[in-house]
């Protein structure tokens, strides 16, 4: 008897105590998952973050190239499309006189460029993506400074001044091309293109250009396309590059 007595009062587990320990494992078990979960949702943003940087960053390199080693098209630019203003679309001309195009499709959300353009770089030519799919480009622009074209030849023609048809007045060329004198006559900045002042040179004003190396500034803003709710990442990048072409 004495041995089953103390068999039967060997000490165990109440069912209180199994249904702490129950639900102690249960909130180890949700804090464990929640923290695994967390971590792994902070990676793939990071890695989206870092992907899409490294994407923008190669959009601005090969733009930065082309004006590098070229110069900014100041020829794409009319009286309706000034460089005086952050644009959408942007060319360059290298030094053996061929254009390449870059621009935003508003529509595809891509990069996209044009080589061996026409100097208007128009929209209906062949362009390229360049541009991973999944990857959305939602703003490039660029800001040209100066705004008129610095390496702009010597006026040899009407044709090379804005006043493409000289204003005479006292027997003299009061605006346009003067060729006495070799240069575009001027009566203030209005008479010179977007850019160029109208300086005063031996009793007479002539348009000049800016003494300044042709410079770009670029922003572009991406971000990770078909990306679930919540984890959509977005980057902006700015860089400014300046033509290391010297006349």
């Amino acid at each position: 008897m004495t041995g089953d007595n103390a068999q039967r009062q060997r000490p165990g587990f109440t069912l209180i105590e199994l249904l702490i320990v129950a639900a102690i494992f249960a909130t180890t078990s949700l804090l464990a998952t929640t923290v695994f979960s967390n971590i792994q949702t902070t990676q793939r943003a990071i890695q989206g973050k870092q992907r899409i940087t490294a994407d923008g960053r190669y959009v601005l390199e090969t733009i930065a190239r082309s004006v590098r080693t070229g110069t900014i098209n100041y020829a794409m630019f009319t009286d309706s499309v000034t460089p005086s203003t952050t644009i959408t679309k942007f060319s360059t001309k290298d030094q053996d006189g061929n254009i390449t195009c870059f621009r935003l499709n508003t529509v595809t959300k891509k990069a996209e460029v044009q080589t061996n353009a026409v100097v208007s770089c128009p929209d209906s030519g062949s362009w390229s993506v360049f541009t991973p799919d999944d990857v959305v480009v939602d703003a490039l622009t660029f800001t040209i400074s100066p705004t008129s074209d610095p390496f702009r030849a010597i006026p040899r023609a009407s044709s090379n001044c804005k006043v493409t048809t000289p204003i005479i007045a006292s027997g003299s060329v009061t605006a346009g091309y003067d060729d006495l004198v070799g240069a575009c006559i001027c009566r203030d900045a209005n008479d010179c293109f977007s850019g160029m002042s109208c300086t005063a040179t031996t009793g007479r004003s002539v348009c000049t250009n800016p003494l300044l190396q042709p410079t770009v500034t670029m922003v572009i803003t991406t971000s990770t396309a078909n990306t679930a709710a919540g984890e959509r990442n977005t980057s902006t990048l700015q860089t400014t590059v300046t033509s290391r072409v010297y006349r």
